[in-house]
């Protein structure tokens, strides 16, 4: 009996643990990391959540553009195998403005590498 409840012990730490080291963003949470550093205007914060050159250049315009807006909301990602979008709504001077963040795994994290805006 004492060994059954140790070995269910140890089995359920185990189990804990791995799924706590699986526990790993998701794209919403990516996008709304980037959204927060770029707001601060931490561009090296920013860059982290992203990947490629475009991406590199395209942080450094949005930074400024992001520090000015009034609200924001961001939608449940969808998910397609390694890459996800998320589409992030602001509002900046009365004006609404949709974008989409296409992000990607790379070496097992996720990644912004574009962003669109969106009509609506």
């Amino acid at each position: 009996m004492k060994s059954n409840l140790k070995l269910f012990s140890v089995l359920f730490s185990a189990a804990f643990l791995m799924l706590l080291t699986g526990c790993k963003d998701n794209p919403t949470d990516v996008a709304k990391k980037w959204h927060s550093a770029a707001f601060k205007g931490d561009l090296g914060k920013a860059m982290q959540y992203t990947s490629g050159d475009t991406m590199e250049k395209r942080t450094k315009e949005l930074v400024e553009m992001v520090k000015a807006q009034k609200s924001i909301s961001f939608s449940d990602a969808k998910i397609d195998g390694d890459t996800a979008t998320v589409r992030v709504t602001t509002k900046q001077n009365d004006v609404r403005m949709t974008r989409e963040f296409k992000l990607a795994k790379v070496d097992g994290k996720w990644k912004i590498i574009s962003v669109k805006p969106i009509a609506e």
